[in-house]
């Protein structure tokens, strides 16, 4: 269900004459679920019964109605290297826009957040940061909400962090379709 202008063009190993014949022997020792993935192009295979995420879960987001609701903005801040920071604008719990930068300094990643909540109207209160890392000065910037995943979790019975126990909140919104994308 891609949109016109784009295209999925499917490809496998095999397909690049220049890969050599050892990186595939490389591939086919790999355990079963990341070579049916890496190997076959199989990335609906998943031989865990216990997964956090359910692909029928994560690809029926993508058919459900767009929510209503305020707007807010997630940031996950990346630092120089081959990470980049991920922005999300949200509507409600509809994620409706995905920003990628790379290579930017805190005070440019905080100066795109401004301009994107300004385009979206979020406010900085309905902002937040991963605060962990090179977030916290993003954070400071711009005097929004931050979010420490290594924190303790409200949960500590149950989970090891904050992120965990976002992750499993998160996995649950998404098999009770309450979270879409758009």
């Amino acid at each position: 269900n891609l949109p016109k202008d784009l295209a999925f063009l499917p490809a496998l190993p095999h397909d690049n004459p220049h890969l050599p014949e050892s990186y595939y022997q490389t591939l086919s020792r790999l355990p079963e679920n990341l070579r049916k993935r890496l190997r076959d192009g199989d990335w609906n295979y998943d031989d865990s019964k216990d997964a956090l995420f359910k692909f029928d879960d994560c690809a029926r987001m993508f058919e459900l109605p767009m929510q209503e609701g305020k707007g807010f903005i997630s940031a996950d801040v990346a630092a120089m290297g081959d990470d980049m920071t991920i922005i999300g604008v949200w509507k409600g719990l509809s994620l409706t826009h995905i920003y990628e930068i790379k290579h930017k300094y805190p005070h440019e990643v905080a100066a795109a957040i401004r301009e994107i909540a300004t385009r979206h109207a979020v406010t900085m209160n309905n902002t937040v940061v991963d605060s962990d890392g090179l977030g916290i000065g993003v954070q400071g910037i711009l005097k929004c909400k931050q979010f420490l995943n290594g924190a303790a979790a409200k949960d500590p019975k149950r989970f090891k962090n904050m992120r965990s126990q976002c992750y499993y909140i998160l996995a649950e919104h998404i098999e009770h379709s309450r979270i879409t994308a758009h």
